[in-house]
């Protein structure tokens, strides 16, 4: 209870820290409202990794005394708004009408509902559990995050961009319970819908169109599965949303630059796909705003820093340790050669583009991405129907729109694993999601299109509901059932009670006058905080309740482990390869993790053995003998397993083990 109410803390110091920052770099409520996000996103990482420094990255107190700091910093360092955020709230919440509010109700009572339920029956999530929570996991224990560990048999996770899972290890840190990224993971999806939708009208697109095409560009399957865990394609997305939106503010707002550079920077941080499409819309932004930007220079010092601290510093690490900024994407002649995965799997989609998509299948294809389908083919015929007699400006947006969502597309075709190589299709289905910004580009299009009356603006509403309805089909179907969700009834009642709460407070006229009062949003987060309580204590059994229902690969491990008093309540070590699961931390990150490679010599493998835990899983790829991990198990041969699931076996020191 204490760690959650630190993390309650924290997050209102950074949320008060980035609200005041943001007011005096914006003064419309939808720029500050997005740029408050980033500033407070990016002062927790990047007072994580400073503090890592000093080997403090991970003390609750410590990076609660931060946030604290920060906000106090920005209290007394920048000016009070003249309008303050809470008064622009109100006075928009005023100005809709009885339609609006009951959507407003339905959409935030089922984002509670939603982000409550993944509480109560949690996951991790596939690249969560092996990478993007683990990683957090190890570095709980030794204070610095961003460092560099393996988790991975085969693939040097290590390497990657790691600012979303700097962002989750700071509300683990401080929070103590995995549940604790929850809320971060449903805020971001949030983000990305809302900065969309908010970028699109600031360009003259209408309310209806805007949203239809921020939830048809976002609501693909493979979008839709990342909310069971920590995962990093919807997150860059959001911060990509973000920065672009911010950008095109900054036309009216010049000081929103300033954000879109600190949102740019997140998200090219989590993941290095949203680099172009980011960088062109600073690029964009720098200079229509050029001669603002000329004579603020020193104002906008410290966003420039913050961005540039929050995107490049995985780069800067890549290229000291590994020789190449890129790696394993990539290497310099002195630099580390590329795994040996990427030699043998890393065939690109262009390579062979009509024997991937049969190996793939269309039904598959569409399972992935649902109304990509259609929106990307859309984008083809509105490059085709461009080069026909159409308004100037019609003809720009359609070509410029056309060549950056073919730019996007390529990207990702030219990229490692996204073409088949050996029959092996399950790579090329996990580099399917890296396609996910070309549709959310193409709705953008298709929506900026339907401003002007011409050719294109009754089809390209057509095409998005189209899309939409191929995107609820599909994740109806099959992505929204895994593991656990709510069913489609509960969801739709849920929404309409959302719905009738929103004309209700309307029809009592007392909200506006709540949102004007500071007390508000502070008694909301502390409110939520005390709802995380419950089932942070029932963490586990809800763990091993979804595990039974969908077998994750740490599911016998956990089970085991569960019932074992020693793991579930102490704080022995746990070592793991073939892959380190986070969930082997426990329900409160007590237990220190460490990653047992293949080559670790057997006297650290035995000690490992007589110190904690040991969870070995062999993996044996008969086609390639060199990516086998089985090593490790050899050196425990003469040692009783004190569990056996399949290939799994785990070992302990006897004063562990509970009979």
């Amino acid at each position: 209870m204490l760690h959650l109410a630190l993390l309650t803390v924290s997050v209102l110091a950074l949320a008060a820290a980035g609200a005041r920052s943001a007011c005096a770099l914006a003064d419309s409520l939808s720029a500050r409202v997005l740029g408050t996000s980033a500033v407070a996103a990016g002062l927790a990482v990047a007072e994580s990794l400073l503090l890592g420094l000093l080997g403090r990255g991970t003390s609750e107190w410590v990076l609660t005394v931060a946030a604290l700091l920060s906000w106090l910093v920005a209290m007394i360092v920048l000016p009070a708004p003249i309008h303050p955020m809470r008064h622009q709230l109100a006075d928009r919440w005023a100005s809709y009408g009885g339609l609006s509010r009951a959507c407003i109700g339905a959409v935030t009572t089922l984002g509670i509902f939603v982000t409550a339920y993944q509480m109560w029956r949690p996951t991790y999530g596939g690249d969560g559990l092996i990478y993007h929570s683990s990683q957090p996991a190890i570095w709980l224990h030794e204070g610095h995050p961003g460092r560099l560990h393996q988790t991975l048999a085969d693939i040097p996770t290590q390497a990657y961009p790691k600012t979303m899972e700097v962002l989750a290890g700071w509300a683990y840190s401080i929070g103590h319970t995995p549940i604790a990224a929850v809320p971060i993971t449903f805020g971001l999806v949030a983000l990305a819908v809302g900065a969309v939708v908010v970028g699109l009208r600031r360009l003259g697109v209408a309310s209806l169109v805007a949203v239809l095409a921020a939830v048809a560009g976002l609501m693909l399957p493979a979008n839709v599965r990342e909310l069971s865990g920590v995962f990093t394609d919807v997150p860059a997305l959001a911060w990509l949303a973000c920065s672009v939106a911010l950008a095109a503010m900054s036309e009216e707002e010049p000081g929103a630059f300033g954000l879109a550079a600190i949102a740019g920077g997140l998200a090219i941080g989590t993941k290095p796909t949203a680099a172009p499409l980011v960088l062109g819309g600073l690029a964009y932004s720098a200079w229509v705003n050029r001669d603002w930007i000329r004579s603020h220079l020193s104002g906008l010092l410290p966003a420039g820093l913050l961005a540039l601290g929050l995107g490049g510093v995985w780069y800067v690490v890549d290229w000291h340790t590994y020789g190449s900024p890129l790696w394993p994407f990539s290497t310099f002649p002195s630099g580390h050669p590329v795994p040996l995965i990427w030699r043998v799997y890393g065939v690109r989609f262009l390579h062979d583009p009509v024997t991937t998509v049969n190996a793939l299948g269309w039904h598959s294809i569409v399972s992935n991405l649902g109304g990509t389908v259609i929106l990307l083919p859309a984008i083809l015929a509105v490059a085709l129907v461009s080069l026909l007699p159409v308004a100037r400006s019609v003809r720009r947006t359609a070509v410029v729109g056309s060549l950056v969502t073919a730019v996007v597309f390529l990207l990702w075709a030219s990229s490692e694993f996204t073409g088949i190589v050996n029959g092996n299709v399950t790579l090329v289905f996990t580099a399917l999601r890296y396609l996910v910004p070309a549709p959310l580009v193409a709705a953008c299009v298709l929506a900026l299109l339907s401003r002007e009356k011409s050719v294109f603006r009754i089809p390209a509403f057509l095409v998005l509901v189209a899309a939409l309805v191929v995107d609820i089909i599909e994740v109806h179907g099959a992505a929204y059932s895994f593991p656990y969700r709510p069913n489609l009834p509960r969801v739709v009642a849920i929404g309409l009670a959302g719905a009738v709460a929103g004309l209700l407070v309307m029809h009592l006229g007392v909200l506006r006058r709540h949102l004007r009062a500071r007390w508000l949003m502070p008694s909301a987060t502390v409110a939520f905080g005390a709802v995380m309580i419950t089932p942070a204590s029932g963490w586990i059994d809800n763990y091993v309740l979804v595990e039974q229902r969908h077998p994750f690969p740490d599911v016998s491990v956990i089970s085991y482990l569960s019932g074992q008093p020693a793991w579930r309540d102490g704080s022995a070590p746990v070592a793991a390869g073939q892959a380190l699961y986070a969930s082997l931390a426990g329900p409160r990150f007590r237990h220190p993790l460490s990653y047992i490679p293949v080559n670790e010599p057997c006297d650290q493998v035995r000690a490992a053995a007589q110190r904690g835990w040991v969870v070995l899983t062999p993996y044996v790829n008969p086609t390639y003998p060199s990516l086998n991990y089985e090593r490790p198990l050899t050196c425990l041969s003469d040692l009783t397993p004190v569990y056996r699931h399949g290939t799994t076996k785990i070992y302990a020191p006897p004063g562990l083990v509970s009979r």
